[in-house]
């Protein structure tokens, strides 16, 4: 896909996104945090950790993506496309054995996450999760839990879901957010206050629970960069706090309120918007074809 016909991608998906209901994030929410959270890392994840500061790249950069059985294909595209713009520091966490095996032949980029005594009931192991279900909100949870594993151990993390096509080597232009807490997809606009935009969600007539549940509406969790440092730490924390919400219905949900949490707080936090015509997802794709 050429750099014009993304840009037209763009366009529509915008133009579709504006024309949907203004709360037409992940459709369960995620609850408001209350208070500041502190999460630790499992013990589980310190492999994965090792694995990610091996091979990472300068200045502890890497690429992050997971992939279950159901969608070892997207992960096998994403990692040519990252191989074919040069950005070969990435690394994919395997959910079941399906995808382990799977992503086999790219040897060192891949490392399992799972429990091999759960493996045969791993949601999105035979066929990838129905977004909205319960397998997709188990998977969801564990998104924050990697990200904020790999910045404890003071890398830089890019996340990028594995519809994500990347054009051109990512880190010469990431490396205008480092004193970010995170720079992420946009959902409505390529907004520069992403923070001011959830508090004018907040504030809309049409909002059932302002202030006390969010849905997703303002970023996307599935592109985002967290640069190494306390305040991308502090923000993962809050957002595996609020994914683990057992009523809370995904990841990028989650995000959302977290961001709220440091939305309102008396500090200034940086979060930026990244540009999508840079790295076009799913959606946007999709949108091409007027899939729904």
């Amino acid at each position: 896909v050429g750099e014009d016909a993304v840009r037209t991608l763009v366009k529509r998906m915008r133009t579709k996104v504006e024309e949907a209901p203004a709360l037409d994030g992940e459709a369960l929410g995620c609850p408001a945090l209350a208070y500041e959270h502190e999460m630790d890392t499992p013990a589980s994840l310190a492999a994965f950790t090792r694995r990610a500061s091996s091979i990472a790249g300068p200045g502890g950069r890497i690429v992050l993506t997971m992939a279950t059985g159901g969608y070892a294909a997207f992960a096998r595209s994403w990692a040519r496309g990252l191989d074919a713009v040069n950005a070969s520091h990435y690394l994919i966490a395997a959910l079941d054995d399906v995808a382990l095996t799977e992503l086999k032949p790219l040897g060192g980029h891949v490392v399992p996450v799972y429990d091999e005594a759960m493996a045969d009931d791993a949601p999105g192991r035979d066929r990838p999760a129905a977004y909205g279900s319960g397998a997709f909100r188990a998977l969801t949870q564990i998104k924050p839990a990697l990200v904020l594993a790999l910045l404890e151990a003071e890398l830089a993390v890019l996340y990028a879901d594995a519809d994500v096509a990347f054009l051109q080597d990512p880190w010469p232009h990431l490396t205008s957010y480092e004193n970010c807490a995170v720079a992420l997809q946009p959902n409505r606009h390529d907004e520069e206050d992403v923070l001011g935009a959830i508090v004018e969600l907040d504030r809309r007539p049409g909002n059932p629970r302002p202030r006390q549940r969010y849905y997703g509406d303002v970023g996307c969790s599935g592109l985002a960069y967290f640069p190494s440092g306390r305040a991308a730490r502090r923000l993962a924390a809050f957002w595996a706090a609020a994914a683990s919400d057992d009523s809370c219905g995904g990841d990028q949900a989650a995000l959302e309120a977290a961001l709220a949490f440091l939305a309102y707080a008396a500090e200034h936090v940086d979060v930026r918007a990244l540009p999508l015509a840079l790295w076009p997802n799913g959606m946007a794709l999709r949108t091409l074809y007027d899939a729904p």
